[in-house]
């Protein structure tokens, strides 16, 4: 151990101070030409003053059993090693913190499990890298003024936990192998306004199930499940979400005041939750859907509702669409069409422009959307003989025209309701 104001030199070069087996509960040492300071093990809460230690700009932490609490330092970086107790914090309070990482290596050079919990509430934008955390609850971080945080996870680390993060906005991840994106609360990715993923193995996000003010996503690599996840609310902007995965990729539903957009570039399956516009424009457009397809409900009842999912080759489920205009592309699927409900699509529109799959059945229910006095339907393509096409009328609706194709399928009118209907 040290004395409580210990004065060390280190002189030219780098140099590193290991506090080893501390049980003290406060140190202030003077340090001069020292750039590193190690604590490895605590008997006591530690309180760490580097006012006299301004040369100090890195620390390490290890087998640490009580809290240890670091103030008035220049520390720019942080390095969680072993056996740290993650229900004892390691508190850095240096704006100047910039970058946390948690890897170990045992006295061979080989990598071992890091393990502990840093809040860095001061800290601004952050830089995580972890080499090898075997549990997400073994790297914790709570940063309650970063709004920029960079994590770099090597292929042994399984996950990582954001808690305490609430004036985060921006938070891209890069992984090599699984890994497991993990809120300590189910809240806690609410502040979240641009994600960015590029995953080399399977990506998630676990406890946090929204992300309520999320404008941007952006999300490259093999797979990736937020199934759990919702994002928006009836509030949020616009939502645009960008994926491009050779895998699975899975969300909840997604709810907006504004655009909500969905570019799939390149999928092999497909899970989509209900999406909500209702103010503005929904769209899904998948370039490439090599698996299946799942689309919950599609409401844009203000605006403008776009579905392409042309490029499909497995079977695809579709949800009850709604919009103002809407437009539905079905031209290239290959697979079954809504086979759950008797291939049947419905959609609740005045302006409907549906292209029909040139492989599979189609069966197209086209309801008039309330208050339209008008409603206009052009159904094309298609190649079954039992495509199917079914128009319903409402109370408003006084004229009703439909043109297309569906190559020799049946039309039915279900005029009922439409006691105003004066041209057909």
């Amino acid at each position: 151990d040290v004395a409580v104001n210990v004065a060390i030199d280190g002189g030219a070069g780098n140099d590193e101070l290991v506090i080893k087996g501390s049980t003290a509960d406060t140190l202030q040492p003077t340090l001069t030409n020292i750039e590193k300071v190690t604590v490895d093990g605590n008997t006591k809460d530690l309180t760490l003053s580097l006012k006299k230690a301004q040369s100090v700009t890195e620390l390490s932490f290890k087998n640490i059993a009580k809290t240890v609490t670091e103030s008035n330092g220049n520390v720019e970086t942080v390095n969680i090693l072993a056996n740290n107790a993650t229900d004892k914090a390691v508190t850095i309070n240096d704006e100047s913190l910039k970058t946390i990482n948690f890897s170990d290596v045992d006295d061979k050079g080989a990598s071992v499990a890091a393990k502990g919990k840093i809040v860095a509430d001061k800290a601004t934008e952050l830089t995580i890298n972890s080499n090898k955390v075997t549990a997400a609850a073994d790297a914790v971080v709570q940063a309650a003024n970063a709004t920029k945080i960079d994590i770099n996870a090597a292929k042994d680390t399984v996950g990582l936990t954001l808690g305490g993060v609430a004036k985060l906005t921006d938070l891209t991840v890069n992984n090599k192998g699984a890994f497991a994106l993990t809120g300590a609360n189910a809240t806690d990715l609410d502040s979240v306004k641009n994600l960015s993923v590029n995953t080399e193995g399977a990506f998630s996000i676990a406890t946090a199930t929204s992300l309520k003010n999320l404008n941007n996503l952006s999300l490259n690599g093999v797979s990736a499940d937020l199934n759990s996840v919702n994002v928006g609310t009836a509030t949020l902007a616009s939502l645009e979400a960008n994926i491009n995965v050779s895998g699975e990729f899975k969300l909840g539903t997604t709810t907006a005041k504004g655009d909500v957009d969905f570019n799939i570039e390149n999928v092999g399956a497909l899970t989509l939750g209900a999406i909500t516009s209702s103010t503005g424009n929904a769209s899904v457009i998948i370039s490439s859907a090599t698996g299946n397809v799942t689309l919950g409900a599609v409401s844009a009842t203000q605006g403008n509702l776009t579905l392409n999912a042309g490029n499909t080759l497995g079977n695809i489920t579709i949800g009850a669409l709604a919009g103002d205009i809407v437009s539905v592309d079905l031209g290239g699927v290959l697979g079954t069409i809504n086979s759950a409900s008797g291939n049947k699509v419905e959609i609740t529109s005045n302006e409907v422009t549906y292209v029909g799959s040139e492989i599979s059945k189609n069966v197209v229910e086209i309801t008039a959307a309330a208050g339209g006095t008008d409603l206009n339907a052009q159904v094309i393509g298609g190649a079954a003989a039992d495509d199917a096409l079914t128009i319903i009328g409402k109370g408003d609706t006084q004229t009703i025209t439909a043109s297309g194709d569906l190559s020799g399928g049946t039309l039915t009118l279900t005029l009922t309701d439409a006691t105003k209907l004066s041209s057909l």
